[in-house]
């Protein structure tokens, strides 16, 4: 079976050079020019596939295909091409129409009648080469980048669950003691005017954790709310709390509270945003490092511009161009989707993000969010 397959690329390219050589048959009196033509480019096709499906001339693999791909895809364009203008010509001689008009007409027709023909041996081609048709290897792409951003998703409600345990163990800490108290304080009014007030706030504050993390993980369409911008900072830097601790980082702060109230964004979503850029730097920063966090009214007044610096390992030239790209990443256990999903979400509330870096220096993050009241 083997021999066999690969003998048939070896007899259609014969067949091509055979309609290649019948251009010379006029000078010895036979005259079928140009028929045979249209034998020529079963060679072509017939190498092609013999050079791709044989490894043949020893080309990689990679490079063959897609080289091959092209030129396949190519021969048959022209090919199509030319038999539309063929046909239209021949037309054209039978009937004897002049009108330019009349021409692109006929031609249009023609090429909508072979189209399916023409679509037909696409999706072989496709197939041949890359196992799935062109619509079905998009689909399937968009089937896995959901998958792996909803992994990344999952992955920063992971770290905003382990910053709210640091969070809820002070609230849960003077609930015990209340409840370990007051079986025995039951009637001490001064004991309970001091702690019902702390209790009840404590336990409101566990409630607006877990709600938090709720909304969070809960998908929705973005919705546009007035928002603390500074308040969300805070909430993000809250959640890396014991991260930053842990590395001995110093989060210098410089906000324009004064300039700046609230600003109209989807909430979760730009938490999110923050928390990718904010966990990537503490991420980089070495023991004892900073972390820098301003905001500023832009001179137009209608923009606000946060920057995020960190004095981390930084990023090379060569990688910086490429950091938003999907699924581009030099962590280990990177899905390469977290940056992506924040210039996808401050695209979509209309902002841009810039990003600055140097190895060994760090690098900075520039937000612009337009302001919507």
């Amino acid at each position: 079976t083997s021999k066999k397959n690969q003998l048939a690329p070896f007899i259609f390219a014969s067949i091509g050079f055979v309609g290649g050589t019948s251009n010379f048959l006029p000078g010895l009196g036979i005259y079928i020019y140009p028929l045979g033509n249209f034998l020529v480019p079963i060679h072509s096709l017939a190498v092609t596939y013999a050079i791709l499906k044989h490894q043949l001339l020893d080309i990689d693999i990679v490079y063959k295909k897609s080289m091959a791909y092209t030129l396949s895809f190519g021969i048959l364009s022209l090919i199509y091409l030319v038999i539309v203008l063929i046909l239209e010509k021949t037309i054209q001689f039978k009937i004897g129409y002049n009108s330019p008009l009349i021409s692109i007409f006929t031609a249009f027709i023609i090429g909508i009648i072979f189209s399916p023909f023409k679509n037909h041996i696409q999706r072989l081609l496709d197939t041949s080469f890359f196992e799935n048709s062109h619509i079905e290897i998009f689909t399937e792409n968009e089937r896995l980048r959901e998958e792996i951003t909803q992994t990344e998703k999952l992955k920063s409600i992971a770290t905003f669950a382990s910053g709210m345990a640091h969070e809820i163990k002070n609230p849960l800490t003077s609930i015990k003691v209340f409840c370990e108290y007051l079986p025995k304080r039951l009637h001490d009014q001064e004991f309970l005017n001091k702690f019902i007030p702390i209790v009840t706030r404590d336990a409101d504050r566990i409630n607006e954790l877990v709600h938090d993390l709720l909304e969070y993980a809960k998908p929705s369409a973005p919705e546009m709310r007035p928002t603390d911008i500074h308040k969300l900072i805070e909430t993000v830097l809250d959640a890396l709390s014991a991260q930053i601790v842990n590395k001995k980082i110093e989060v210098v702060r410089d906000l324009d509270k004064k300039n700046i109230e609230s600003i109209a964004i989807d909430a979760k979503q730009i938490k999110q945003a923050l928390l990718n850029i904010l966990l990537n730097a503490v991420e980089s920063i070495h023991s004892n490092g900073s972390l820098f966090i301003t905001t500023r009214l832009a001179s137009d007044e209608q923009t606000i511009i946060l920057k995020i610096t960190d004095n981390g390992c930084g990023i090379s030239q060569e990688d910086l161009p490429h950091i938003f790209d999907p699924f581009f990443t030099k962590k280990e256990k990177g899905t390469g989707l977290g940056l992506s999903i924040t210039h996808g979400i401050i695209k979509e509330h209309g902002g841009k993000i810039f990003v600055e870096s140097a190895l060994e220096r760090g690098t900075t993050f520039r937000i612009e969010l337009p302001i919507r009241k």
